[in-house]
């Protein structure tokens, strides 16, 4: 992608910038709770943070995966592989993009209950975005001050209950035999408040062995005992009886069949789990605030990777984590203060087996039982200087403990401890703000990160063989940004960010076949430095536009060499695998009442919504060949939406058409692999029907 791409798209936004100002809701509204943890405008928040509201994420589709609506925020890469075995690919500033399946490097937190373990890997699809109320994502240094693996934050909470009853139902249908349903009931009595959502998903999917089923309900039961302490009990439960794993395709058969599987032996992955826990907030005097967290929960997971052989954990996981904040002057001036602890745990029995006919045999060839278990203390403080001047520090102190036993169970196998090790760093962050104007405030961040090696990345030793790899050290980073937060006027906003960051021991894949991959650091420095934008403007009562663009140059610093089945030879200069040097998105709505909602906030009328996407190349191995190589590519999308009040019921029917000119082009690649394309689907349709009753 050319980056005359994106100075073309900004010259065009600022065309469209002067504009009178309109009376309607504000783009001001937006609430915030990531960056300081205290609740703030996005705008005033000193860090690259954004939230995707209610609206936008109901807007974005059927609801399945956090990508319809992450592709919004930029600086965020987040990349349906159209294979639901494997998860998203989310990537945050190129961090997570080396990812074969779930979520590293990147937290995911729901209604403050972590969904991250302790070493650093997470699930995004057992997020509920049907009872989503918003999704925040915080980029860049103070996404340190999260711990372990946080390239980015992400951060989803499940709406609250509202005043009078209500019950909702809606259906979606298409392409691929896709299925969705979704029932949601909320109300509130007294001081109790319950939101309780159970939706259901199924498709025959876009590839061959690609079918689907997922499962889940997800609870929130608020108790608010008074004006100073609520209790929040949030319950969660994931079935996915079947996910057939499609694996990936050559290039040349990526191009020509991108429908084709290459997974002969039916690959296919069972999910199930369980969670449930409780967040306490208590106010002791009107300043100072006492949170509370604790949760417990249970994943069991286990995949059909080869005709003859599977693989599966049996997880238990649990965890607390308290903080105290306040607001005092210090040398005379206002600063806000918090100061936490968070401890986590994660047991899992991990085993691999023989299998026939699908089915597991007692022979089993891997039997262990492994440990992640993290122990932070933190600290932040904010002190407005002067009226013009803000400023932010902290800390985080992680120890993060690994470790890894063999139980026996068949022939040869090991007993006892195959090797622990533990990863201890303490992280700053310093912050200072400009406010510029009423409306303008420029910012500048520093902090410092750390990323340890994954349970999963320390499984193989770099010939393949089964072991516990402590050879594996964390990675460290030095991030660097500067900002801008804008408003023109009440109706328009615009973001620009330039980050910097600097690694060392980088954790690169050095060899993969037969669904093991094994991994290695690298012995040079890495950076990663780019630019995102984000801009949005109501430029008439009746239309909207909106852009989200990010240029990202992700490269090694240092040539080296190492030996995985054969020499592999990386050249200073090369590209991170896994990561596109440049995504935008854009989209121009109309509304037939002019953005006009109803008494509960959702827009009445034909709400139509034209987006065009694009992004840039993107590497599958350090090794840059071109044969592992994925281009760059650009699409339309289109929803048109129909809103309407009858009585006590709103009715809205969706329907969107996505691939428009039905590009062929690669969805994600795998990192590593030796078949590592993920085609995309070509021209899809979904259509849907919501209908939500109140009493």
């Amino acid at each position: 992608m050319k980056k005359t791409y994106l100075a073309t798209a900004v010259a065009a936004l600022f065309a469209t910038s002067i504009t009178s100002a309109i009376a309607a809701d504000t783009l001001l509204d937006d609430v915030v709770v990531s960056s300081s943890r205290s609740e703030q405008r996005s705008f005033d928040a000193p860090a690259s943070i954004q939230s995707v509201n209610r609206e936008v994420i109901q807007d974005s589709g059927p609801q399945v995966n956090m990508s319809e609506a992450l592709n919004k925020v930029p600086g965020v890469v987040a990349l349906n592989r159209q294979n639901y075995a494997q998860d998203l690919q989310i990537s945050i500033r190129g961090f997570g993009a080396r990812t074969a399946f779930g979520v590293r490097g990147v937290r995911i937190i729901a209604d403050g209950i972590p969904a991250t373990i302790p070493d650093g890997q997470g699930q995004s699809s057992t997020v509920s975005l049907t009872s989503t109320d918003r999704i925040e994502v915080l980029r860049g240094p103070l996404a340190q001050l999260y711990g372990n693996s946080a390239g980015g934050v992400i951060q989803t909470f499940t709406r609250e209950a509202p005043e009078k009853p209500e019950l909702m139902a809606q259906g979606h249908f298409g392409s691929y035999d896709t299925y969705r349903t979704d029932w949601q009931y909320a109300d509130k009595i007294g001081q109790f408040g319950l939101v309780a959502d159970y939706s259901t998903f199924k498709t025959d999917g876009f590839r061959q062995n690609s079918q689907t089923e997922r499962n889940q309900f997800n609870g929130k039961l608020t108790y608010q005992h008074n004006d100073q302490t609520k209790i929040d009990v949030i319950a969660n439960i994931f079935d996915m009886p079947y996910a057939y794993d499609p694996a990936g395709l050559s290039q040349a058969d990526a191009m020509a069949t991108p429908e084709k599987s290459n997974n002969t032996a039916r690959q296919r992955k069972i999910i199930k789990q369980s969670q449930i826990g409780t967040v306490l907030t208590h106010s002791l005097d009107g300043v100072s605030k006492i949170t509370a967290r604790l949760y417990g929960g249970n994943r069991e997971n286990t995949h059909y990777n080869a005709a003859t052989a599977w693989v599966g954990l049996d997880r238990d996981y649990y965890g607390l984590g308290i903080s105290y904040s306040t607001k005092s002057k210090v040398l005379g001036k206002e600063t806000a203060w918090i100061v936490g602890f968070d401890f986590d745990k994660s047991t899992e029995v991990n085993q691999a087996g023989s299998s026939t006919n699908g089915e597991k045999t007692s022979t089993l060839t891997r039997n262990e039982d492994r440990l992640a278990q993290n122990r932070d203390f933190y600290a932040q403080a904010s002190m407005q200087l002067n009226e013009k001047w803000s400023m932010l520090g902290g800390a985080r102190s992680t120890e993060v403990k690994l470790s890894s036993s063999g139980l026996g169970g068949y022939t040869g196998a090991p007993i006892g401890s195959l090797g622990d090790v533990s990863f201890n760093a303490t992280n700053p962050v310093l912050g200072l703000t400009f406010h510029a104007q009423d409306n303008m405030n420029i910012y500048a961040n520093y902090g410092r990160g750390v990323e340890t090696p994954t349970l999963a990345e320390m499984s193989y030793d770099s010939s393949l063989n089964n072991t516990f790899n402590t050879n594996l050290k964390a990675s460290k980073s030095d991030h660097y940004e500067a900002g801008m937060k804008w408003l023109p006027n009440n109706r328009s906003r615009l973001d620009v960010a330039a980050f910097y960051v600097k690694s060392s021991d980088e954790i690169i894949t050095a060899t993969s076949s037969s669904g093991k991959t094994a991994f290695t650091n690298s012995p040079g420095g890495t950076t990663r430095k780019g630019l995102e934008l984000a801009y949005q403007n109501q430029f008439v009562p009746a239309m909207k536009f909106n852009f989200t663009g990010t240029l990202i140059d992700a490269e090694f610093n240092d040539g080296f060499t190492y030996s995985s089945f054969g020499t592999k030879t990386v050249s200073a200069g090369n590209k991170i695998p896994g990561i596109p040097n440049g995504m935008m998105l854009s989209s121009l709505q109309w509304s037939s009442t002019d953005f006009n909602r109803n008494k509960y906030r959702q827009i009445l009328g034909t709400l139509a919504t034209l987006e065009w996407f694009a992004a840039g190349e993107l590497h599958g191995r350090d090794t840059n060949d071109q044969i592992y190589k994925a281009g760059g590519y650009s699409g339309y999308n289109f929803r048109l939406a129909h809103r309407l009040d009858v009585n006590r019921i709103t009715w809205t029917a969706y329907t969107q058409a996505n691939n428009l000119t039905d590009k062929k082009y690669m969805g994600s690649v795998i990192v590593g692999n030796s078949t590592p394309f993920e085609p995309a689907p070509g021209r899809n349709w979904m259509v849907g029907l919501n209908a939500t009753a109140r009493f």
